[in-house]
């Protein structure tokens, strides 16, 4: 028997608690991406345990609303002193997972520090297979800035492909 490839949202975690989020929302209700497991990495100096319990919840919230009975979510601390070089090594250590899992993997590059975004986006650019796409959450309002994207106008908020170099 075949295990069926699961969905996996890799995502970054800073001081917007509503971004943190909006990506796994405009997946699962917009393109109808079921995700059913996020790594979810952040800064240990610049978030709190607070804000991951809140994105955390929020992300179970909009999956159970969309029909998921479970969605494994998995966090990543980083010490920012090292994150240059640890945090490329981290994602790698994701991605060989998720590859022997057979699992697709969608990335979120909205989030985090500048130099965080990057290097993610620069590491699973490199990566290949399991990397479905990369994808950055775009506000076409900035009056919606700091608003969970479930509770911003459909028309104000998209996704673009950074692969495809398209909406989604």
């Amino acid at each position: 028997m075949t295990k069926e490839a699961k969905n996996t949202l890799l995502t970054v975690v800073s001081g917007s608690i509503a971004a943190s989020s909006s990506m796994f929302y405009i997946l699962m209700r917009r393109s109808g991406i079921s995700i059913s497991r996020v790594a979810i990495f952040f800064l240990k100096e610049e978030v709190a345990e607070h804000n991951l319990d809140i994105v955390r919840r929020h992300m179970e919230i909009i999956a159970s609303k969309y029909g998921l009975s479970s969605l494994e979510i998995e966090t990543f601390g980083i010490d920012e002193d090292n994150a240059i070089t640890r945090f490329p090594d981290t994602v790698r250590q994701v991605l060989n997972i998720e590859k022997q899992q057979g699992n697709n993997v969608y990335v979120d590059a909205t989030c985090g520090r500048k130099y965080i975004s990057n290097l993610l986006v620069k590491v699973c650019l490199g990566f290949g297979e399991p990397v479905v796409d990369i994808l950055y959450c775009r506000l076409r309002n900035r009056r919606y800035k700091g608003i969970p994207c479930p509770r911003v106008p459909v028309t104000c908020c998209e996704a673009i492909s950074i692969l495809s170099e398209r909406c989604i």
